[in-house]
């Protein structure tokens, strides 16, 4: 999943910083449904472009961490306020920044994201800070053998 997602965005002069796209190929397999588990990532990368400046990198990586493979996606854009980390995944939630207005958007692509993500039985979480860019985070339980 993370490779299709590597090579389907580059735009705004915004590009993915290949050294530290890091998704080995051995990892462990994610049961759920294909095409809403695309969404995650998708949703996630549209963002990050988004609010992103020009030239800016963006590094997508996925590893097995226990039983879940947790896949991340860093951005060198604005960054998040750490009282709102919870609060961006909320339906029709939108940072207050006029500046953020002119960029559009509906505020449910990260609700949508945390439904979805729940849904799997997994989790979403962000570390970011204003100035420093964000860091999301995915974690989603392997399938494992039934006997």
């Amino acid at each position: 999943m993370c490779r299709q997602q590597f090579g389907q965005k580059e735009s705004r002069g915004i590009r993915f910083k290949a050294n530290d796209f890091d998704c080995p190929d051995d990892l462990p397999r994610i049961d759920g449904d294909e095409a809403r588990l695309h969404q995650v990532p998708t949703n996630i990368i549209s963002n990050a472009l988004k609010y992103s400046p020009k030239e800016a990198l963006v590094s997508i990586g996925a590893r097995r961490e226990a039983d879940n493979v947790t896949i991340w996606i860093k951005d060198e854009g604005m960054g998040i306020p750490a009282e709102l980390h919870e609060k961006i995944f909320e339906k029709f939630y939108r940072v207050d920044n006029t500046d953020l207005r002119m960029i559009g958007g509906t505020g449910l692509g990260l609700a949508l994201v945390r439904e979805i993500v729940n849904a799997h039985g997994g989790r979403v979480w962000v570390e970011s800070a204003v100035g420093k860019g964000s860091t999301f985070f995915v974690a989603l339980p392997i399938v494992k053998n039934v006997r």
